[in-house]
């Protein structure tokens, strides 16, 4: 989800970092989709566009992010692998849904979201030192019950209601503009998710994740469940690809 930019324009990159999975993985499953109905089957090459989309969009979504150089070139690195696997056929259509799903649906996205409320919001904050440590330690855990399940989007949002713009229906976390909250806001927040975490009885210890090797890792374990039931979908079963047509044969009727 730099501390010598802006306030707001680090509000900006914060809100990005709860939605950045959503957003680009949503272009994914889209890609997914057309080609698994057929609206794509009009282009001989239609494998090399849809991984060429496909890397496009995920790496928008990590450079909204704003993670470490490092960070960034591992998880790339790991799209670019996918993506030319899909090229070469060793990726099926099947196994590309499955890891947008994968993805889509993991609590990482909202966890990354709660980290960067420290940087966001209480560094430059006239709090003491001692309740910015306490302020970084609550936000560990609950980042840490968000990622493990143990607290729900809603219960999240909730105890951080001081500084989040509740969203109904929408798994994305929007928060407000920096210099719209004052000191009292946070402490209010920090009391309210040290409640959240105890009643959800997480450990009162820090908490860090590697973005990167959980990235990584959601994709090889939805390559992997893919992996176990071979697909049958257009273009996959058959050595000649798809040109043209509604049903998936290289010719029309």
């Amino acid at each position: 989800m730099s501390s010598m930019t802006p306030l707001r324009s680090r509000n900006r990159a914060s809100a990005r970092r709860g939605s950045f999975l959503t957003g680009c993985l949503i272009a994914l499953a889209v890609v997914v989709i057309l080609v698994v109905a057929g609206g794509l089957f009009v282009m001989s090459q239609w494998r090399g566009w849809a991984a060429s989309a496909v890397t496009a969009g995920i790496t928008v979504g990590v450079e909204e992010l704003e993670l470490s150089d490092e960070d960034q070139q591992r998880i790339l690195a790991r799209v670019d692998e996918l993506a030319e696997d899909f090229k070469a056929k060793n990726v099926t259509l099947e196994q590309l849904g499955e890891v947008a799903m994968k993805l889509i649906e993991s609590p990482l996205k909202q966890a990354v979201a709660v980290f960067a409320v420290e940087k966001n919001y209480f560094e430059d904050s006239g709090l003491s030192e001692e309740e910015k440590a306490d302020a970084r330690l609550q936000l560990q855990r609950l980042a840490r019950g968000v990622y493990e399940e143990k607290i729900s989007l809603d219960e999240m949002q909730e105890a951080m209601d001081e500084i989040v713009v509740r969203s109904i229906g929408n798994d994305n976390v929007t928060f407000r503009e920096p210099e719209t909250v004052d000191d009292d806001d946070l402490r209010r927040l920090i009391s309210k998710v040290k409640a959240e975490a105890d009643e959800a009885e997480i450990p009162n210890e820090p908490f860090e994740i590697d973005i990167a090797a959980e990235f990584i890792k959601a994709i090889d374990e939805a390559l992997g469940v893919a992996a176990v039931e071979p697909p049958q979908l257009p273009g996959e079963t058959g050595e000649d690809e798809p040109t043209g047509g509604e049903g998936g044969e290289g010719g029309g009727g």
